[in-house]
C-alpha cells in the first residue's frame, strides 16, 4: 500500500510532502523530527504511480520554499525514485567517488598529542603466552602476509622471516578466501 503524507507545522501549514509505504511517514527525515499524529495528513493511493502524482501535485500546490514559491521544505518537485531505492543516483555516484580507495580513517589524522597518548597507553603492556599464540594463529596466512606475497606468487623475500628461515612451520598455502 502506497500513500502520500504531509507534515504540518503547529499553525497547520504544511512543511514536508513525501511518498511512502509501511512506516515511512513515522521516520525522521532531513527536515526534522516526525510531528505528532494530529499534524500528519495522509492521502492513500491505489499504486505507486498514483502516489507519485499526488506528491507532485501537493508540492506544486503549496510551493517549494527553496525556490521562493511557498512553504514546503522539499528540495525536489517529487515524483522521482522508486520504493526502497534509498539515495538519488546523483548522491550515490558522488559518494562512490569519495569512497574510492577508502580505508579506515582515510584523510583523518590524529594530532601529535593524541598520537603520544595512544603510544603511552600501549607501552609496557604484557601479553600472556596464550594471548600471543592466539594473535599468531589469527595472523597466519592473513592478507598481506607470507602466503599472499610469496607462496602464491612463487617469490621469496629477504625481509620475510619465513622465507629467510625456511621454517617448516611456515604456512604453505592460503586457506582463507
Amino acid at each position: 500500500m502506497f500513500y502520500v503524507y504531509m507534515w504540518l507545522r503547529e499553525d497547520g501549514t504544511p512543511y514536508y510532502v513525501g511518498k511512502g509505504s509501511g512506516r515511512r511517514a513515522y521516520r525522521k527525515h532531513r527536515v526534522g523530527k516526525v510531528p505528532p499524529m494530529n499534524r500528519t495528513v495522509f492521502y492513500i493511493a491505489k499504486d505507486e504511480s498514483e502516489a507519485f502524482e499526488i506528491e507532485v501535485a501537493l508540492i506544486w500546490y503549496y510551493g517549494r520554499e527553496d525556490l521562493g514559491l511557498g512553504c514546503i521544505l522539499n528540495l525536489t518537485d517529487g515524483g522521482e525514485g522508486v520504493s526502497g531505492s534509498g539515495r538519488p543516483l546523483r548522491w550515490r555516484e558522488a559518494k562512490r567517488r569519495s569512497m574510492l580507495g577508502n580505508s579506515l580513517r582515510k584523510g583523518i589524522k590524529h594530532t601529535p598529542e593524541i598520537c603520544a597518548q595512544i603510544s603511552a597507553s600501549h607501552k609496557g603492556k604484557k601479553f600472556s603466552a596464550e594471548h600471543k599464540a592466539k594473535i599468531s594463529a589469527a595472523s597466519m596466512g592473513n592478507k598481506g602476509g607470507h602466503i599472499v606475497h610469496h607462496v602464491n606468487k612463487n617469490r621469496s623475500s629477504d625481509k620475510c622471516k619465513w622465507c629467510i628461515e625456511s621454517n617448516s612451520d611456515a604456512p604453505k598455502e592460503n586457506n582463507r578466501l
